[in-house]
Parts: structure tokens; sequence; C-alpha cells
């Protein structure tokens, strides 16, 4: 008997000690399981591309801001457009962060959306992906992931060198589980179905149609009105266009100082034939050297020359 009852104390305390070790990890347990990145991308017609990257982290994990965001795809862009020779834009409207806490994980689900203009290779009836993706690619983002890529419906997908996790013909969606299997850049060329196809050639037939009665009129009109005219109009040259300049930051405060001190970051691109991506970058270094300084209003994005 004393036999029995000393080995049921001693098995009593066992299954306390059990229960109070797996008290103890099962926070650790749930810290560690709550990381993961998911990255989807909605291919347009247009060659765009939408991105969603939710990314899940434990409660301490600090969120960056739009702002933040908005540096770090630029920075990549620029990247993209060294490797596929494109220009390349990002939509700053479409930028979006988004926050969750859930406090029954103790994780947190942060959710990014933007709009990569520009992204695929737009070839007739066939749309091509993959040549700006690698695995440093999402590393620079958020890190390695799992990765979604959907495509539109008169499309067909034809995938080469790529770790493919799986497809789904009826979502047109393209899986991999892991952005790191990226051992050779992924070719993905989607194809433009039949029955669309022979859509857009008859839509196409009718603006060539309509382009060209267009211009027999104008050419008519032109010929026309040359008879009417008594004396002859001697063609001046067009004034006022920018050259590409030299020093691209110099050309900005000329133009700064036109415009009166400040003008709409927008029409800097306009003026200077710039690129978003370009112009971003150049007036982010201009603004570290206290050259100049933007404000957000609304939309837009103010630039003012610093005296």
């Amino acid at each position: 008997m004393e036999k029995s009852h000393h080995f049921l104390t001693n098995m009593k305390r066992e299954v306390v000690l059990v229960i109070i070790m797996l008290t103890l990890l099962l926070p650790t347990v749930a810290c560690a399981s709550v990381e993961h990145i998911e990255y989807t991308i909605n291919i347009n017609d247009n060659g765009s591309a939408l991105w969603q990257i939710i990314q899940v982290t434990d409660l301490e994990t600090q969120s960056i801001s739009v702002d933040e965001l908005e540096q770090k795809l630029y920075e990549l862009i620029v990247f993209a457009e060294n490797i596929s020779q494109r220009d390349m834009h990002l939509n700053p409207t479409s930028i979006e962060v988004n926050t969750q806490l859930n406090w029954e994980t103790s994780s947190k689900t942060m959710v990014y959306q933007f709009l990569w203009e520009n992204l695929s290779e737009i070839k007739p009836n066939q749309i091509i992906v993959g040549d700006v993706f690698d695995a440093n690619t999402f590393i620079t983002l958020f890190g390695e992931g799992e990765l979604f890529l959907t495509y539109p419906h008169n499309y067909t997908a034809v995938i080469a060198n790529s770790a493919l996790s799986e497809i789904n013909n009826e979502s047109r969606t393209l899986h991999w589980y892991r952005t790191q299997d990226f051992t050779k850049k992924p070719h993905i060329e989607l194809i433009l179905n039949t029955e669309a196809q022979n859509t857009v050639n008859q839509t196409a037939l009718i603006g060539i149609v309509i382009i060209s009665v267009g211009l027999i009129v104008s050419i008519w009109a032109f010929l026309n009105h040359r008879k009417k005219l008594k004396t002859t109009t001697v063609l001046q040259p067009r004034n006022g266009t920018l050259q590409m300049p030299v020093d691209s930051k110099e050309e900005i405060l000329k133009l700064l100082k036109v415009s009166g001190g400040n003008i709409k970051q927008s029409e800097i691109c306009n003026k200077l034939r710039y690129s978003r991506t370009k112009t971003s970058i150049l007036l982010a270094e201009m603004e570290k050297n206290n050259q100049i300084r933007r404000n957000k209003i609304g939309k837009n994005k103010i630039v003012y020359m610093v005296e």
C-alpha cells in the first residue's frame, strides 16, 4: 500500500510538472507560429499588377507607414527598371496600409496594397511576366513567403523555368509555396484565347477604319483650307520645349524659380519629361540636402524651394 501510494504521488507530481511546462511553452509556440508572409499579384491585361501583401507577426513588430512603403517600392521599381529596360511606375494613390490586431493569438496582421504599372511585358496577343522576379525581389519587400499570381480570364498560362507548386485553371491562379524556390527567374507567358483574340481583331479593325476615315476627312479639310489662304503661313519652330537636363537637380531648381518657388510634383514629371520614379528619388535626395521641401495637399504633393 505504501509503495502504491508513493507511486501515485510521484505520478501526480510529474503530471503537474508537465502541465506547468506546457503552460510556459504555449505562448512561445504561438508567437513562433504567427510569422507568415503571403504575396498576391493580380496581373491586368494592360501590363499593370495589383499587389496585396499579408504579413502576420507578433504584436511587438513595428508596422511601416505609407511613406516608408512608398520609398521601399520606389527603390525596388528602379532596380526592376534596370533589369527589364522598361519604364515602370508606382501609382501613389493606390498605396494602402491596414493593421489588424488579434489578442487571442497575440498576433498582428498587416495588409499592404499598391498598383505597379507596366510590371509585365505586353506583346501582340501575349503578356509576359517574371523578368523582374527572383528571391531577392521579395526579400527586398518583406522577406520570403508564399506567392499567388492571378491572370485575366481571357488568357491561358504557359509556365517555364519555375518551381511552380500548383496551378488552378478555374480561378486562373499560379501558386508557389516559397518564393525562395526561384532558383531561376520564372518565365510566364499569358496567351490570349482564340475567342478573345477574334474579338480584339474585330475591335482593332473597326478602330483602323475609324482612324482612316478621320485622317481622310482631316486631309480634305486641310487641303480645302489651304486653297482659301491668300497669304503663305510660315511655320515657326516650337519654343519652350525643355531638353533633357545635364544636371537633373539644377533643372528642378530652375523650374521652381520660374514657377515662383513652388510647383506640383506631377508637373515636374510632365515639364522635365522625367518618370515619376526618377522624380521622386531626385526630390528625396534634394530634400535630404535641404534644397527643397514637400507637403502633401489632398492627392497632390507640392514641392517648395528652400531659400
